[in-house]
């Protein structure tokens, strides 16, 4: 399991297992399957708000959370690269509307 934990000598994650229990393509597919459903729970609370509708939006949030994290362990991303890609993302999303450019 040393692919999937990095090599890193401590204990390994309830992620970096969950990753480890499926293939780089099923760790890849699940992440889309999971952004799937929680496009069409947006779609069906879209179409009638309710608190049924609003939980079920909470679970698939957090079904694609838990997708990504395992991603992130098979293509050894790290949390570095991910702050660095969300300010420029952020960056540019505040230009689009006008807002502040810079933190």
């Amino acid at each position: 399991m040393e692919g999937v934990s990095g090599g890193r000598d401590k204990k390994m994650t309830d992620i970096e297992r969950l990753a480890g229990s499926r293939t780089f393509e099923g760790n890849l597919l699940k992440l889309a399957e999971e952004c799937g459903e929680l496009t069409q729970a947006i779609s069906k609370y879209y179409e009638a708000s309710s608190l049924a509708n609003r939980q079920h939006i909470i679970e698939e949030i957090a079904d694609v959370l838990i997708s990504m994290e395992t991603v992130k362990v098979a293509l050894d991303i790290t949390e570095a690269e991910i702050t660095d890609m969300r300010h420029h993302k952020m960056i540019r999303n505040m230009q689009r509307i006008g807002g502040r450019e810079h933190e």
